[in-house]
């Protein structure tokens, strides 16, 4: 017994006693054994009795020690590679969800990038070319009222050939800040064209628009 490593010592002497009182018709046990020079050896310990007493007490048992020192070595080397490949497949996993996490940014960007009007950040041509259809077809079949107004800026060709296109990119600039401001929740805003815009307005009466293309007007009035 005190050759048995101190750490495998209660779990060996539990199974040992089972096999003495009876609860288990063998015994066998893996645990690290002392050595003359003070270092450990992992061995499988083997034993059955071969007579008890009359009162049930072993009269005889017979054993055997093998070493498998070289077998526990190899599954501990295999399980530190095991825990090793586990980190490195984890840290791999952890990676590919942030590069993952970034490219699904990086396209939502691209995405916002070819709906966008570059100059006004409203919405281009594709996009209201993309998003017209599914609403003139979502009015259609629920037989809901969906409204269009189309405007253009009065003149603007003066405006660039007098000033500059730079000018006449801050004034389109304006209008669409003075326009943004009548957009509603469920309205779409695009740019159609140079000094040409649409506005779609789901849920909206033939009346309803003209009322709310009269108050864009009246907001553009202010505008120098």
């Amino acid at each position: 017994e005190n050759v048995i490593h101190p750490e495998d010592y209660p779990g060996v002497m539990a199974v040992f006693d089972d096999c003495l009182k009876q609860r288990s018709p063998t015994y066998q046990a893996e645990y690290r054994c002392r050595m003359l020079d003070g270092t450990y050896l992992w061995i499988e310990d083997r034993g059955y009795v071969l007579s008890r007493n009359a009162d049930g007490t072993v009269a005889r048992m017979v054993g055997a020690h093998r070493s498998i020192d070289d077998k526990r070595r190899l599954l501990e080397e295999l399980e530190r590679r095991t825990h090793s490949l586990e980190a490195i497949v984890e840290e791999r996993t952890r990676e590919l969800s942030r590069v993952n996490q970034q490219l699904q940014l990086q396209l939502e960007e691209n995405r916002k990038l070819a709906e966008t009007d570059t100059l006004t950040s409203i919405a281009n041509r594709y996009l209201m070319e993309k998003i017209l259809p599914l609403e003139c077809e979502r009015a259609q079949r629920f037989r809901r009222p969906l409204s269009l107004i189309a405007m253009d800026i009065d003149d603007f060709k003066i405006i660039n050939d007098h000033y500059g296109h730079a000018l006449g990119d801050a004034a389109i600039v304006q209008v669409v800040e003075s326009v943004k401001r009548c957009v509603r929740e469920g309205d779409l805003l695009a740019r159609w064209g140079g000094d040409e815009f649409i506005m779609i307005l789901p849920e909206t009466p033939l009346a309803d628009a003209r009322h709310h293309a009269k108050k864009i007007r009246d907001g553009l009035l202010s505008l120098p």
